[in-house]
């Protein structure tokens, strides 16, 4: 999809630097982030501002996608079960996200505050 930061739209150009940088994802799934990202952005009526909201929902649902296809895979690839796999993703993401942030403060021991 974006093949340069010239190619992004406004301000979606930093983000998409930022998201190469900070992750080891190849190009393909990169531009599938910036496809998810743009349709919510276009659901909210495409408002003005900052595109980060959009890019962390998309970049979210990318997470989700990879785990539900992972717990497909690890019970035998059934059909027709796709929702069972997506929910099950949603709450082990949603727990992680729970639980890593006292695990964090624990390991970085006694005056460390969010």
């Amino acid at each position: 999809m974006f093949e340069k930061e010239a190619d992004c739209p406004g301000a979606a150009a930093h983000i998409y630097d930022d998201v190469r940088e900070r992750h080891s994802m190849d190009a393909h799934e990169i531009e599938d982030i910036a496809k998810r990202a743009y349709h919510f952005w276009e659901q909210r009526g495409r408002p003005m501002g900052s595109p980060g909201l959009d890019w962390s929902r998309a970049e979210r649902e990318e997470d989700i996608a990879k785990l539900a296809y992972h717990f497909w895979e690890q019970r035998g690839r059934p059909m027709g079960s796709a929702e069972v796999d997506w929910s099950r993703a949603e709450s082990e993401l949603e727990n992680r996200r729970h639980v890593l942030p006292p695990l964090l403060a624990v390991a970085l021991g006694p005056g460390w505050s969010e």
